[in-house]
């Protein structure tokens, strides 16, 4: 009975683990879809819009080591929880952006949303699963970041 209600407290971590990335991945590439709206209701120039995505995507990668090593010290968990709220907060303060250094401002935000889905729900699940099972999961965690890797390159 306890393996039963283990198994499935890890699978739905492991559920709750890809919902909470694919929220993410898409609130940190949102300046990609809503580019056009934006650029026409702002009157933004082709390069204004392109710095708006860059910063988003870019300052994403910068910021992955340092906040892999919050992950690794304070538990995937937290983290996750962490940035999941700090996630919905940037995303709001996008709707409510009125010029176009609010919304470079909002995209440094949302950049942070890209770097933390990667990270901590890695953790949050390798630290779930046993050890005999870790890479199993792990591995799924990895066929999702090439899921997202080629959807980026699709669109």
């Amino acid at each position: 009975l306890d393996d039963a209600r283990e198994a499935s407290t890890r699978m739905r971590i492991l559920y709750l683990s890809f919902t909470g990335f694919a929220l993410m991945f898409a609130a940190w590439t949102m300046f990609g879809v809503l580019g056009i709206p934006i650029q026409k209701e702002l009157g933004i120039s082709d390069i204004q819009l392109a710095w708006l995505s860059a910063i988003a995507i870019l300052n994403g990668a910068i910021w992955r080591l340092p906040l892999g090593v919050l992950a690794d010290r304070w538990g995937g968990r937290a983290v996750f929880i962490a940035n999941l709220l700090f996630s919905a907060l940037a995303s709001f303060l996008v709707t409510r952006a009125s010029s176009y250094e609010m919304l470079l401002l909002c995209s440094f935000l949302v950049s942070l949303c890209g770097t933390v889905s990667g990270i901590s729900d890695f953790n949050l699940v390798c630290d779930a699963a046993p050890r005999p099972r870790a890479g199993c999961e792990s591995q799924l965690r990895f066929d999702a970041r090439a899921a997202e890797t080629t959807a980026r390159v699709a669109v």
